[in-house]
Formats: structure tokens, C-alpha cells, sequence
């Protein structure tokens, strides 16, 4: 089984298609680079009264930001990396290898991100808001600061995670409204004994090559 952000590998039966992720340049011109209603946002997020918090990473797995992670993700039935994984990840890589930014609001948390580090690169890795942050656009205002925290060290690119237009299309537009480019990913491919001769085949014409199955 093969994965990689590359096109299908020669002689390989492709098996799963490509995934497609937001990436965000983080170069000059940030914020003039925002799509109109994404800035709009912002700035009312700027003008809603909010503070900024910050933490390192979570070295243990009670931490609030991971146990609220895991049940929106039941709730909304979606996959996320376990606290371990989190937690792993601090011990390994140190305390700067990423970072917790809340949003505050008249004295109450209303809205969380936390971001991975590695190398030149980061990833957004989890977002929690509550209904005061959705009304006060407080994600806005946590990634705005988030990208501009990474840009002043040198991080160049920040991987918001992948998009789906058809299930999420809200997600999609908000990742997407940053300026990030749609960046598509190769498909899961199966390599094996045989299906080199298998995969020339259906390149030829003589074999019909399956239609790779869907995330």
C-alpha cells in the first residue's frame, strides 16, 4: 500500500482516490491576500472585545482543549488523533513544537485552536468554538493570530487540513476564504507481485481499470 502527495506511481492499481487540503502561504501581503467576507469577519471579530491566550503544548491527555476534542469529534462523527498521539508529539518534539491559542470573551473561553509545528511547516490540528465564539467570529480572529505568530518564526506554510465541498462546504469556503490553495494529494495505490503486468494492462487498454473508491 502506498501513499504519497505525488501522482499514481507507475505500474501501481490506484485503490483510493487523493484527499485535497487548504494551504496557506504564509508570505508578504497576509492580510490583503484574505477573500472580502473572510476580512469582514475578522474585522468584527477585532472589534467584539476579545482576548488572546496562549499555551505550549499539552503533555497530558486530561488537558481541557483534548477531552473537549474528543467529543465534538463523537459528535459530529468525525476521526481526530488521540490525546497520546498529542501527547507523544510534545515529548518528542519539546514544548515549541506547536502551540494553544483561546479566544476570551468577557471573562469566559469561547474558542480554541491548537497548531502542530515541523520544520518550515505547521498544521492546524484542532478548532473548538462555542455558540459566543461562532457569533463573534473568534475563529477567525485565533487563526489570524495563529498564521501571524507562525510567519514572524520563520514558518512558511500552514496546513489547515483537508476540504470536502460536498460534506463540509462551510469548512471548505472558511479554510479556503484564508487565500489557502487547494492542494490535491495522489491517490492510495497497491503495489504487489503481478501488478505491474496488471496495471500495464489497464494502461493498455486490455484490462478495464476499476474505479478507485471515494474517502
Amino acid at each position: 500500500m502506498i501513499t504519497t502527495g505525488s501522482p499514481c506511481p507507475p505500474n501501481a492499481i490506484p485503490i483510493l482516490t487523493g484527499a485535497t487540503s487548504a494551504l496557506w502561504d504564509l508570505g508578504p501581503d497576509l492580510r490583503a491576500r484574505l477573500h472580502q467576507k473572510w476580512r469582514n469577519r475578522l474585522m468584527h471579530a477585532e472589534t467584539a472585545g476579545l482576548s488572546l491566550r496562549r499555551e505550549t503544548l499539552p503533555n497530558r491527555p486530561d488537558h481541557w482543549l483534548l477531552k473537549v476534542n474528543e467529543t465534538q469529534a463523537h459528535q459530529r462523527g468525525y476521526r481526530s488523533h488521540p490525546p497520546a498521539f498529542l501527547n507523544a508529539w510534545a515529548h518528542a518534539n519539546g514544548p515549541n513544537a506547536g502551540f494553544i491559542l483561546s479566544a476570551h470573551h468577557q471573562g469566559h473561553r469561547i474558542a480554541a485552536i491548537l497548531i502542530l509545528i515541523h520544520g518550515t511547516t505547521a498544521t492546524y490540528q484542532i478548532g473548538w468554538s462555542d455558540w459566543a465564539g461562532r457569533q463573534t467570529s473568534a475563529h477567525n480572529f485565533l487563526l489570524w493570530h495563529a498564521a501571524r505568530t507562525l510567519q514572524s518564526t520563520g514558518i512558511t506554510q500552514l496546513d489547515l487540513g483537508l476540504i470536502d465541498t460536498h460534506r463540509s462546504p462551510g469548512l471548505a469556503r472558511f479554510k479556503l476564504g484564508t487565500g489557502a490553495r487547494a492542494h490535491h494529494y495522489g491517490p492510495t495505490t497497491l503495489t504487489a507481485p503481478f501488478t505491474r503486468l496488471f496495471a500495464k494492462q489497464q494502461k493498455g487498454g486490455h484490462i478495464a481499470a476499476p474505479a478507485p473508491s471515494s474517502w
